[in-house]
């Protein structure tokens, strides 16, 4: 009996082998992009943030320095909830100021209200959500900005680490991201499959927003919306150049 047992073990464990094997390949393979328009989209940079007065300044200080037109978007820090100074630091460092005054249990209900607060705004062409403790890459809505005119309406980036040293559960979390976005996202994108959003980093364009809606159940969000973009036929790209620097948890 452990023998079988051993054996059903080493054949389901080859399969997961296998399917790594198979991403692997996925890795190195080249996905050529048409341009389907060219344009300067406008962008919403949604931030919705809760006692987040230590990091909030750093993320849109470096949103304020990307390399695209200052023109071509806003940044809204949604506070809710907050005992501590977020709202007058976010202010003070250049971002507008959504407050969510219904009662909200998860960031998935914050960005439900945010994308309703919203929804008239016709200026808008895509949101960008991100956590309130990330830093990003000066040229992060560019690159957005190129997957949107290659014709993409849900788009992830690249999750890194600005705290991959602090100790090893930090490290841990950077290992799990990059294997992530190299065997998950990047591998099925160039397969020419769907991606999966992890939370931060990401784009959707307004006008799916507006014709699927938004009205998460759970707290995994991200996933959640995964979910309701296979349902619904639309492929989530990945874009590697497009990066985030996410800060890991350092305890429990």
């Amino acid at each position: 009996m452990l023998k079988i047992l051993t054996y059903i073990v080493m054949v389901i464990t080859s399969f997961y082998l296998l399917y790594f094997v198979v991403m692997a390949i996925g890795i190195f393979k080249k996905k050529k992009e048409k341009v389907l328009v060219d344009k300067k989209n406008n962008f919403a940079v949604i931030i919705a943030a809760r006692n987040e007065e230590a990091v909030i300044a750093n993320l849109i200080k470096s949103l304020k320095k990307q390399n695209y037109p200052k023109e071509h978007y806003e940044i809204y820090v949604i506070v809710n909830n907050c005992t501590d100074n977020t709202l007058e630091v976010a202010k003070n460092a250049g971002a507008k100021i959504i407050e969510c005054k219904q009662k909200v249990k998860s960031k998935g209900e914050v960005l439900k209200y945010t994308f309703n607060k919203l929804k008239s705004n016709d200026e808008i062409d895509a949101y960008v959500i991100f956590d309130a403790d990330n830093v990003v890459h000066r040229e992060f809505l560019n690159k957005m900005n190129d997957s949107i005119n290659y014709g993409y309406e849900v788009v992830q980036g690249f999750r890194d680490t600005k705290n991959i040293c602090d100790n090893w559960l930090s490290t841990s979390y950077a290992i799990l991201y990059y294997l992530q976005s190299l065997f998950i996202n990047k591998s099925r994108f160039n397969f020419g499959m769907s991606s999966f959003l992890n939370g931060t980093g990401f784009m959707v364009k307004k006008e799916t927003i507006d014709r699927y809606g938004y009205d998460p159940k759970t707290i995994t969000e991200d996933i959640e919306y995964t979910a309701i973009c296979a349902i619904n036929g639309i492929k989530i790209a990945f874009n590697e150049n497009a990066i985030t620097y996410d800060e890991q948890v350092t305890d429990f």
